[in-house]
């Protein structure tokens, strides 16, 4: 069985687990949401410094400008779909690209019927997952849409770099609130440490009573101090009832002692429990040899039946 403490650390590594766990898809979200919330401040970056240019030329160069410190991929898709840039493709495929060249996505698709496009897929051109971010605009009354892209191994790393991020901040939380615990678990329950030490050695037979338990230090107001109190109370009874009950021991033994008549007393099972000096003396035995023996050792049937007597009676 464990301590309380140590159901109470048990507890908080429990709900620590059933907390953490769900939340694990949540870092994995979150990090999605950062990183299409920058697409998205940096898309509209771009479509400002852009979408003032006084003609299709100058805006793909100011695109271009753009390209070294914005985004893995970026490229300009017209209403027919046709591809007017993009900072890779063209690079990649060479004179076959061209600005007839047809892109259908369904970022893409979705730029232009809502305004925003999100959507993860993999380039069988640049033989990667990427992270595609789109969003229209309007230039020249006409609606285009800028296509962003970002490479799917860092947003892992990212989310991977969260999680881990997040499971050492919770794991020192845990650990913080483990240590608080602890600690008030110690101040809250000295007097039950106490009543424990003092009860040990009642326990163990090094005393005769349960001594009084040491509450000097204790703030009286704490309920574990009350409780130490009301034990110190009910010991206290315990320790003047016993003393009676010595006290009239004693006494009924003094005065069975200075009897000339043999005593012997004996319990329901006919078990010898007490024999006073004179009987002693009678029976010859010495006192360790006799107490706990049966009556019926003795070889005395005449009183052996008395006793017989005396119980049946007694039982009537």
């Amino acid at each position: 069985m464990f301590s309380f403490r140590q159901k109470i650390f048990i507890s908080y590594v429990f709900v620590f687990c059933i907390f953490i766990i769900p939340l694990f898809p949540l870092v994995s979200h979150w990090v999605h949401r950062i990183i299409i919330k920058g697409m998205e401040n940096r898309a509209s970056e771009i479509i400002a410094h852009i979408q003032d240019a006084p003609n299709k030329e100058t805006l793909i160069k100011r695109l271009k400008d753009q390209k070294s410190n914005i985004f893995f991929r970026m490229g300009i898709i017209s209403e027919e779909s046709k591809v007017l840039y993009d900072s890779h493709v063209k690079r990649i495929l060479g004179p076959k690209f061209h600005q007839n060249y047809v892109l259908d996505h369904p970022e893409v698709r979705e730029a232009f019927d809502c305004g925003l496009g999100f959507h993860e897929a993999y380039s069988k051109i640049l033989q990667q997952k990427f992270t595609y971010f789109a969003k229209s605009f309007g230039y020249q009354n006409k609606t285009y849409v800028l296509r962003t892209a970002f490479p799917q191994q860092y947003v892992d790393e990212m989310t991977r770099d969260f999680e881990i991020g997040f499971l050492v901040f919770a794991t020192a939380i845990l650990l913080l609130f483990s240590m608080i615990t602890w600690i008030a678990m110690n101040h809250l329950t000295k007097p039950i440490q106490k009543i424990i030490q003092s009860a040990r050695s009642y326990q163990m037979g090094g005393q005769q009573s349960f001594s009084e338990i040491d509450t000097s230090n204790l703030n009286p107001k704490d309920d574990f101090t009350k409780l130490a109190l009301t034990l110190n109370s009910l010991s206290a009874k315990i320790r003047n009832h016993i003393h009676i009950l010595t006290q009239e021991r004693d006494e009924k033994e003094a005065i069975l002692e200075s009897l000339v008549e043999g005593v012997i007393a004996v319990d329901r099972t006919m078990c010898i429990a007490y024999a006073n000096h004179m009987a002693i003396k009678f029976i010859g035995l010495n006192q360790l040899d006799l107490i706990g023996q049966k009556f019926s050792s003795l070889n005395q049937e005449k009183y052996l039946t008395l006793l017989r007597q005396c119980q049946e009676e007694e039982n009537l």
